[in-house]
């Protein structure tokens, strides 16, 4: 820095050496908190993480979440096991009304009331393979007069008895599709259940913030204690300038000097020039 006045000079060139020592400071040592505080706040939340846990092990070890998954899907099972029976028995009560249609047009023909016989013998073995009602509660009538299978009469009441069987039992796994109790027992199921998750959801959110915490602290705890044995490695302010007893320039014997031989240069650059232009000419 130059100035006429080498006291200001001095004071300015002081005052900005101490400002950027200060400014080094702060950008790379920063401020540095006791470690003492940093570690106590660090095993604060520690302790916290460590509640969170426990409470979440707690939770885990004695919930409600797998009795009530439980019983949701065995009542959805129930309730879907009623419809099929619904909609398999529909299929059977029309095939039973077309045999029992076929039967009383075949009249007393005896090939006929085999064939129906048979037609009969097929949709008991539907109704086993389906396992709707009891197979087994539907006998066909053996008359020694009338043919193993049986004459149409025979062969109506079987049908009949079968219709009423179909029905009965349709009926009943309507009545439990109908009833609201059931449904409405899935839905509190459902109520609960998510109650339940949403009380899991909100302990392992607890936890894992609270170890994100700690897991910050304890970093800066470790970095406040790296802080605080490196305190004298900061920039300091070693000399100061002093006051010049003299000026600096201007240097009169040096600006001659230089100007001379700048002068004797170009002269006899000059001189070569001249020569050289006139013999040219």
């Amino acid at each position: 820095m130059r100035g006429s006045d080498p006291r200001s000079v001095t004071l300015i060139v002081n005052a900005w050496a101490e400002a950027y020592a200060s400014y080094v400071n702060r950008l790379y040592c920063g401020t540095t908190e006791a470690p003492e505080s940093v570690q106590s706040q660090a095993d604060a939340a520690r302790a916290k993480y460590e509640a969170a846990q426990n409470e979440l092990v707690a939770f885990v070890g004695n919930n409600e979440l797998t009795r009530l998954r439980s019983e949701i899907e065995s009542k959805k099972d129930t309730l879907s096991y009623h419809y099929g029976i619904v909609n398999r028995t529909d299929k059977l009560v029309a095939d039973c009304q077309g045999l029992l249609d076929q039967v009383v047009q075949a009249g007393s023909s005896e090939a006929g009331q085999v064939a129906n016989g048979l037609s009969l013998l097929r949709l008991q073995a539907a109704i086993v393979g389906t396992g709707v009602g009891n197979p087994f509660d539907v006998q066909l009538t053996v008359d020694s007069g009338a043919g193993l299978l049986g004459d149409a009469d025979d062969l109506r009441n079987d049908i009949q008895t079968m219709l009423r069987l179909l029905e009965a039992q349709r009926g009943e796994s309507q009545g439990i599709i109908d009833d609201s109790s059931l449904v409405q027992d899935i839905l509190e199921l459902e109520r609960d259940l998510e109650e339940e998750e949403a009380r899991e959801r909100e302990l392992k959110r607890a936890r894992s913030l609270a170890w994100d915490t700690y897991a910050a602290l304890a970093r800066k705890a470790d970095e406040a204690s790296v802080a605080s044995q490196t305190l004298g490695s900061e920039v300091k302010f070693a000399v100061p300038a002093i006051q010049p007893r003299s000026p600096v320039g201007p240097r009169k014997v040096l600006n001659t000097v230089v100007a001379g031989a700048l002068g004797l240069i170009l002269g006899v650059l000059a001189a070569f020039g001249m020569e050289y232009f006139a013999e040219s000419a």
